[in-house]
């Protein structure tokens, strides 16, 4: 619906790359929401393109002209929860080469997903030097860490908007479990090693249940309000809070304390 009137969007080589969308007319702000999230990614593709530009030594915009007429294609696919493992040739969305230079997949915070294949015929998660492609390592100029991360509070923007569901949620996981009687139970708590699997013990970055993650004055509920609220919402989170308030103003009365240390707090703590 915003493709320029201009014979490069329309002549025969255009194929159906810019044909009219067709929207659902009963979902009220359905194609809003879409164009506005198609446009944002495409500025977040601009702005990856300009990494790679920088990363190959090149000026930064090198690659603006080159990609200001993309084909670029917006997919939103839901897969439910299994109960049972996928039968023998029964695929999702199985194996296949992107076109392109680059795909941006935002998954949700479902464990596994997107895998590559390796040189070996190997299906696994795509990392370099055994950790995740954004981590910027020791030594590197602007720091350690993630570099999704370290972008968003350059330009004083929030972390969440820029890194994966999965990764801004840690160290917070959100459960939902549904019982036989359709009675859904919701639990916000610690992300545990366990969560991501069997490969789960052999993450070295792991480190919410490294006693050196426990240095902060400040209670989670305070330092992570935005991850909080982005999970359960702005009035869950007042009532969290209105909780934790009465539990303190319960254990200042003299009252006994209601808190438990986490187990890492306790290992460092003299007995």
């Amino acid at each position: 619906s915003n493709v320029p009137a201009e014979p490069y969007y329309s002549e025969a080589m255009a194929g159906p790359h810019f044909a009219p969308n067709v929207w659902p007319s009963d979902l009220p702000g359905f194609q809003q929401a879409y164009t506005e999230y198609f446009e944002a990614m495409g500025d977040l593709a601009r702005s990856l393109m300009r990494i790679f530009a920088l990363a190959l030594e090149l000026p930064e915009t090198f690659f603006d002209d080159k990609i200001d007429k993309h084909i670029s294609m917006f997919r939103s696919l839901r897969y439910p929860h299994l109960k049972e493992g996928i039968e023998e040739g029964q695929l999702r969305a199985g194996a296949h080469t992107d076109y392109g230079s680059l795909t941006i997949v935002k998954p949700d915070g479902a464990l596994g997903g997107l895998q590559v294949c390796n040189r070996d015929g190997e299906w696994v998660t795509q990392t370099v030097d055994d950790a995740c492609i954004f981590l910027n390592r020791p030594g590197f100029e602007h720091g350690a860490g993630c570099a999704l991360h370290q972008a968003a509070v350059r330009r004083g923007e929030r972390p969440l908007d820029w890194k994966p569901d999965v990764c801004w949620q840690v160290p917070i996981r959100f459960d939902e479990h549904t019982d036989d009687n359709g009675h859904t139970t919701f639990i916000l708590r610690e992300w545990k090693r366990r969560d991501w699997g069997e490969g789960g013990v052999e993450f070295a970055w792991w480190c919410t249940d490294d006693p050196l993650a426990f240095n902060e004055d400040r209670p989670v509920w305070k330092t992570s309000r935005e991850e909080i609220v982005e999970l359960v919402g702005e009035g869950p989170y007042q009532r969290l809070v209105d909780v934790i308030r009465e539990r303190v103003a319960h254990a200042e009365r003299g009252n006994a304390p209601v808190f438990l240390p986490h187990p890492q707090v306790r290992r460092r703590t003299p007995s």
